[in-house]
């Protein structure tokens, strides 16, 4: 036999088992990789829209909406960089596709697999985000199970906590007690923080959505421990109080809300809630609500994951039966940007504090008229305006009424108008009809009121408008723009004439 034969017959023995080997791997790899992986946080199973799966480098990868879900996140994507960003308290990660380097509060790291594109969904690997962000991870194999354990926070003693009021018009919160330090970010008069610190003249507070900073003691008022604070959200008079009395649910927005066992991103999931249940609220406490689940306990769910419905006190009124959705406009938080205030005037008049004001009063006049009445936001809002919109159909609403300021590059420009959008399909003429009414309606009340020049009533493709599925108009109760116009809007008596000539034509479309 010929050498060149022997080494042919040699190389069959080693390659044939070889490749056996490689093909029974990859087997393997394709088999372990399809295999169902079970979520379990805080000891509740979650369902991710998308199947989490183990990838080659045996690592659990979770759908981005996992993350943000399940483990309270803030997520962002960049297209063009290929980037996932995850915040989570003071934590920021920053993952790239394919990437195994990451960079946690600027800082690199080496992981063992990188983020991935499936099916057109972002994954990420859970086990490096769950421990860099604190958290306990385990796996059980034979159920196939990543379980996670959220860091536990102790409640504070509500008798032992000490809080501010914001006195300053706009006020800066600083890294550290000092004004030459950077600023953190700003609050306005009103705001109420809660202190976690003193130096000298300053205190630390709790500042949400930008975890803590330091604020001067000359510009905020301390309130008595255990007193609970009764200003209000911006404006001159705050929120208005007798909307209280008044029995409130809590009307959930996002596809599923979690339940948490107090109030705090960080404490247990103890259960988990579905877009348009309406859970009793039976306390309150910073930007979270107690509810009343369906099988008998209670739990916590975040403010800004839901819309707020007041019900009447039972009694003949004229508005007996009907419902109207209340969209206190702008105030939706973003995740680098803060929350949006909407348009601001000239002396730092805030449109979103001003509007929230006007909403208020009027849902205290349609609660008193026996309206029930359903406000998309009582703070800052994760809501986008589709939800916004979409708040009317969950809460089998009657119309809706979107409050705003209006604003232009020209500081003369001055009056009130109301928008609403007319639909182009076929059919709709009757709806179009009763969208025009509605805003023709309480523009005449407004400007009957509030005597300010009638801009008109007028057709636009707002987002908030054009999706929602009952008659809605957005009213601009005037230019805050306007040097005039905006201390009018400041004031408590503008803002209560506004309330009550939306209210009178809200009132005159159901009584025509």
């Amino acid at each position: 036999m010929s050498s060149a034969v022997r080494l042919n017959s040699t190389l069959k023995y080693i390659l044939i088992p070889l490749m056996a080997l490689i093909l029974l791997f990859l087997g393997a790899q394709v088999v372990w990789g399809s295999q169902q992986v079970n979520l379990i946080v805080d000891g509740v199973k979650i369902e991710p829209d998308v199947p989490a799966y183990i990838d080659h480098n045996s690592r659990t990868m979770v759908p981005v909406r996992f993350v943000t879900e399940a483990l309270g996140s803030f997520v962002s994507w960049d297209g063009k960089e290929q980037k996932v960003v995850v915040k989570r308290g003071n934590v920021a990660v920053e993952l790239w596709i394919n990437e195994k380097t990451a960079r946690v509060n600027g800082e690199n790291k080496l992981m063992d697999t990188a983020a991935a594109l499936k099916d057109g969904r972002t994954m990420v690997p859970l086990r490096f985000l769950a421990e860099t962000f604190g958290m306990t991870v385990s796996w059980d194999n034979e159920s196939r199970s990543v379980s996670l354990r959220l860091p536990v926070v102790l409640p504070p003693s509500s008798d032992k906590t000490k809080t501010v009021t914001v006195t300053g018009s706009i006020v800066n919160i600083r890294s550290g007690p000092d004004t030459s330090l950077p600023r953190v970010t700003q609050v306005k008069a009103g705001t109420v923080l809660t202190v976690i610190g003193e130096l000298g003249e300053w205190y630390e507070v709790d500042v949400p959505g930008f975890q803590k900073g330091w604020i001067a003691g000359w510009l905020v008022d301390v309130n008595e421990a255990g007193r609970e604070y009764s200003g209000g959200i911006g404006g001159n008079d705050g929120l208005n109080f007798s909307l209280l009395p008044f029995p409130r649910s809590a009307l959930i927005m996002k596809d599923i809300v979690n339940v948490r066992s107090s109030p705090g991103a960080n404490f247990p999931l103890i259960a988990q809630v579905k877009c348009g249940q309406k859970l009793a609220i039976v306390g309150e406490q910073d930007d979270w609500y107690e509810v009343s689940l369906p099988d008998g306990r209670t739990g916590w769910i975040a403010r800004w994951l839901t819309a707020v419905v007041y019900s009447p006190h039972v009694g003949p009124s004229r508005g007996a039966g009907k419902s109207v959705v209340i969209d206190p406009g702008h105030g939706m938080t973003h995740l680098w940007d803060g929350s949006d205030p909407g348009a601001i005037g000239p002396s730092g008049v805030v449109e979103r504090d001003v509007v929230m004001n006007i909403s208020l009063k009027l849902g205290d006049i349609l609660l008193k008229e026996g309206f029930t009445v359903i406000f998309t936001r009582h703070g800052d809002t994760s809501l986008t305006l589709s939800e916004r919109a979409n708040a009317a159909c969950a809460a089998n609403a009657d119309l809706l009424v979107s409050v705003h300021a209006n604003a232009s590059t020209n500081p003369q420009l001055s009056g009130t108008m109301t928008f609403y959008c007319s639909s182009r399909e076929p059919g709709q003429e009757a709806i179009n009809q009763n969208r025009m009414v509605l805003a023709s309606v309480i523009q005449v009340e407004l400007v009957a009121l509030l005597q300010r020049e009638d801009k008109g009533v007028r057709e636009a493709n707002f987002l908030v408008l054009r999706e929602s599925l009952v008659p809605a108009v957005l009213v601009e109760t005037a230019f805050i723009s306007n040097s005039v116009e905006e201390k009018l809007l400041a004031s408590s008596e503008f803002q209560r004439l506004s309330a009550e000539s939306i209210s009178r034509g809200i009132k005159n479309f159901f009584g025509r």
